[in-house]
């Protein structure tokens, strides 16, 4: 049998998360998607990550077989992730937790390998289930161009605010948030978190301005 030409990646299963030292070989030839290792997750959720690749852009159905074959009709969550080009660029296609759940195609390897990270790194499965799906959801479809536009905004509205009179004294007073992370960082940038059902959301209690002008303050 000839050498497959993954499209000038390496090997299956070698470049995704290099850092990450729990996983195994795994071997599996499903259609056009060639996987040869997984990831494990926390004890907590018993995670698996397939990491796999194809000669190209995979399709929906392919991603369900090749999902199938690493669950088995199990209960363990599965995530499947499968490198691939489009055209110069290396790209990443998601499929998890569910064989049912959209699958996320033409992902940027940054944002598919911090989903990733912060998915393997997850403790509680209720959590884990929950974001992996609201953040595929994100990216899948129109989602990914979407996220990508909100960036540029943010970039755009930075760039706008440095010549702003207030932006220097907004920037001393963000100065002692910048080690803050999670929900002090929230309530640090004038914000209360209200739990409600299937997540939270946050309440300015600064009035607007001066929360949000903070905000763009510390991401700078």
């Amino acid at each position: 049998m000839g050498r497959t030409d993954y499209g000038g990646l390496e090997a299956p299963g070698s470049t995704l998360l290099p850092e990450w030292d729990d996983r195994i070989p795994y071997n599996k030839i499903t259609g056009p998607i060639s996987a040869s290792e997984v990831l494990r997750g926390s004890d907590e959720t018993d995670l698996v990550v397939v990491s796999a690749v194809s000669d190209g852009a995979p399709s929906k159905g392919d991603m369900q077989a090749a999902w199938r074959a690493r669950s088995g009709g199990g209960v363990t969550p599965v995530l499947l992730a499968v490198q691939y080009r489009d055209g110069n660029q290396p790209r990443i296609a998601l499929l998890g937790l569910a064989e049912d759940a959209l699958p996320a195609f033409n992902v940027e390897v940054q944002l598919a390998e911090q989903l990733i990270g912060d998915a393997l790194g997850a403790t509680s499965p209720g959590a884990l289930h929950a974001e992996v799906r609201r953040r595929l959801a994100s990216l899948a479809g129109a989602g990914a161009s979407g996220l990508r536009n909100e960036g540029l905004l943010a970039s755009h509205v930075l760039q706008q605010q440095v010549s702003d009179l207030a932006w220097a004294p907004l920037c001393a007073r963000s100065l002692p948030l910048l080690a803050e992370r999670s929900e002090d960082l929230l309530t640090g940038l004038g914000y209360s978190i209200e739990p409600v059902a299937g997540g939270s959301i946050l309440r300015d209690v600064t009035g607007g301005e001066p929360a949000s002008r903070a905000g763009a303050a510390v991401g700078r």
